[in-house]
């Protein structure tokens, strides 16, 4: 039996495309009106009714529409700050090899605007609240063997630089500037440890974001969302996200049975896999714990703030399997330590 709880005990905010949301009509006015034009023209009237679905954390808009043949997901992508261009390109590349991501039935990329098929409501962290995590764990540990069959070269590096880059967003904006410390003398030394620890794999296309709440089921079958940002890079990253997702808490038995299971498919070898899993998710926590924090303090959205300290206490985890001997587990102790008050000044800045 799989077991395992959320990372916040709170109640979730928008869990991505499928998630239910909130109904309007084509009167919103939080609808842009060059969508609704948009619309109109394809289908000859405007939509009779259109469903806000509210995205992880971007500046993309979805919405859930009735057409004559049924519902459909509609795409508003702000042309200044997200790239429709390449949404486009990698679901049709993505859907001619075989990865069930939603099929693109009209684009217009200039003003970002993407009309596609729609995977409906049912997440897999939905599965996993109602005690049915073993059937749809194997569906996304399997799909990954076609996902990493996808031509790397088709995508861009995922490199040693970039992981590390990535290391700076937890530095930066969640320990510089939300619990406003200084970071310690061996931070430089660990960062670029780790990055290259988690380069050094077999490269594979990487959806990068592979968790929970871009993963739904229906009638049985997966669908994969939000995979706009696919880039080639570690042949673990995408089962790291997964395994040791920031929004669920697996057990340590089906963690290891799921490594199991995709090394038992998978013609790519790798030494000690379960360190390695460990340290390639230790690698995207912290960087995630940095992006929540960003998204509060730069662009004004608090929504992740509940989840920082059930990944921090993974990362915590993490870092002890890594890395047994560091500092870097105790220092990460105190920063969640650090972090209550500051999660409480972040609340009240927002309120």
């Amino acid at each position: 039996m799989i077991t395992g709880q959320p990372t916040s005990g709170l109640p979730d905010v928008g869990c991505g495309l499928g998630v239910e949301g909130i109904m309007s009509t084509r009167h919103n006015a939080r609808v842009n009106p060059l969508l609704l034009s948009w619309l109109s023209a394809r289908f000859g009237r405007p939509p009779e009714s259109i469903e806000t679905l509210r995205p992880e954390a971007s500046f993309r808009s979805f919405y859930r529409i009735d057409t004559p043949t049924g519902p459909a997901v509609v795409m508003d992508a702000p042309p200044a700050k997200e790239d429709a261009a390449r949404f486009v390109r990698l679901a049709r590349l993505m859907s001619s090899h075989g990865i069930p991501v939603p099929i693109i039935y009209q684009a217009d990329v200039s003003q970002g605007f993407v009309l596609m098929e729609d995977l409906g409501s049912t997440h897999l962290i939905d599965c996993y609240r109602q005690n049915q995590a073993a059937d749809v764990l194997h569906l996304a540990v399997d799909i990954l063997q076609v996902l990493q069959c996808l031509p790397s070269a088709e995508l861009p590096p995922y490199t040693e630089d970039r992981l590390n880059d990535e290391l700076t967003i937890f530095s930066e904006w969640f320990v510089d500037k939300a619990l406003q410390t200084a970071m310690p003398d061996f931070w430089q030394e660990f960062s670029v440890e780790l990055a290259k620890t988690v380069a050094d794999q077999p490269v594979v296309a990487v959806h990068r974001d592979y968790h929970c709440k871009n993963l739904l089921v229906r009638d049985g079958r997966l669908g994969i969302v939000d995979f706009q940002d696919a880039l080639a890079g570690p042949a673990l990253y995408d089962l790291a996200s997964l395994l040791r997702d920031c929004y669920w808490v697996f057990d340590e038995s089906t963690v290891q049975s799921m490594l199991a299971r995709y090394l038992s498919a998978t013609t790519l070898h790798f030494e000690n896999p379960l360190d390695l899993l460990n340290c390639t998710a230790l690698q995207r926590q912290l960087k995630a714990i940095g992006i929540f924090a960003r998204l509060c303090l730069r662009d004004g959205k608090p929504s992740h703030l509940d989840y920082i300290d059930g990944v921090l206490g993974q990362s915590i985890g993490l870092a002890t399997s890594c890395r047994p001997n560091d500092m870097i587990s105790v220092w990460l102790i105190e920063l969640r330590n650090r972090w209550s008050s500051c999660y409480r000044r972040l609340r009240e800045a927002q309120a």
